[in-house]
């Protein structure tokens, strides 16, 4: 089906109902076939779509009309469902203004790019892809694939050559993948986006006694506000990363008759807060008032390491939380 973009012209002679010629000031340049419209804006009650067969230099030849057709009523070049099957024939510049769409399908898309190219196994959370897929792919992309049986999704969180670390729930096996799909949509359909279910906020609720001078001492965080998929455990008082990535938290440790303290929000593999989880270190010499210690901390964690909220204190006796006000809350940022 062929279209000429902006054609218009007008009936030269008036045609009956049921003519298969009708002769026009201007014929298309393009081959037949194509669709013509008669008086498009209806200003005539003679609105209808035909399609072209063949031309002469002054006429055309069609489908018998179902209306008849006076001398200077307006015709213009349609643009068909057939057509619209093959955009190669339009330009980026050609718009649809004043045209008919004759039965449109629109498609829907859930945010996923096939591809056909190989990808094979190389870790749990690693692929080793062609080099034409790899130069596709950058951090932050997702990665949709079937392995094992079951439908996988990741966070690309690395390309180093056609080797590309990922970052999921769910660790990949040794066996095929298949049917694979990358997305730089915000969600695709059926992706988890972190930042939307990778977070969570609890608090202590009771008046938990810190013993003195008994290092990172694990506050439990008893009672959750949120924790959309599931990460903290208010038995231990711990958050669990889901996958690996930067996660944010804020932590605020409330403590009654306070002399000298201090608080931090350690990581598993740093329990004593030195390297990776410190928020704050604040000393107090002020007579037994309560104190407030608070902060934030941006954390690099890998895939099952454990985050909470912990404290120090050394005034030489235990001291008690404030009930209900020691804090933490946590949420993904990104690969």
């Amino acid at each position: 089906m062929n279209y000429q973009d902006n054609f218009e012209t007008q009936v030269t002679s008036a045609a009956a109902v049921g003519a298969t010629t009708t002769y026009l000031n201007d014929i298309p340049s393009v081959d037949a076939q194509f669709y013509l419209t008669f008086d498009p804006l209806n200003a005539n009650g003679h609105y209808e779509n035909v399609l072209v067969t063949s031309k002469t230099a002054t006429s055309v030849s069609h489908a018998a009309t179902t209306k008849a057709h006076d001398e200077g009523e307006t015709v213009r070049m349609t643009v068909n469902a057939d057509l619209l099957e093959n955009f190669a024939d339009l330009t980026s510049e050609q718009t649809f203004t004043n045209k008919t769409l004759t039965s449109p399908v629109i498609q829907s898309w859930d945010g996923w790019q096939p591809t056909s190219e190989t990808v094979t196994y190389a870790a749990a959370q690693q692929v080793t892809v062609s080099a034409t897929l790899a130069a596709l792919l950058q951090k932050g992309a997702k990665f949709k694939c079937t392995n094992d049986g079951s439908t996988k999704y990741f966070y690309v969180s690395g390309v180093s050559g056609t080797t590309v670390t990922l970052a999921g729930e769910v660790d990949l096996a040794d066996s095929a993948i298949t049917n694979v799909y990358f997305s730089y949509a915000d969600c695709p359909f059926g992706f988890k986006r972190g930042e939307d279910w990778y977070k969570f906020s609890a608090y202590c609720s009771t008046a938990q006694s810190i013993a003195s001078g008994t290092d990172s001492v694990a506050i439990v965080c008893n009672v959750e506000l949120y924790d959309i998929n599931g990460n903290f455990n208010t038995s231990t008082g711990k958050f669990t990363a889901p996958i690996s990535g930067y996660y944010n938290f804020n932590g605020l440790v409330a403590i009654s008759t306070a002399n000298a303290l201090y608080q931090h929000i350690a990581s598993f593999d740093n329990p004593d807060g030195v390297g990776k989880g410190r928020l704050a270190r604040i000393y107090s010499n002020n007579g037994g008032n309560d104190l407030n210690i608070g902060g934030s901390k941006t954390f690099e964690l890998q895939k099952g390491e454990q985050v909470w909220l912990a404290v120090y204190q050394n005034s030489g006796s235990a001291k008690a939380l404030q009930a209900n006000n020691s804090t933490i809350d946590g949420h993904f940022i990104g690969v």
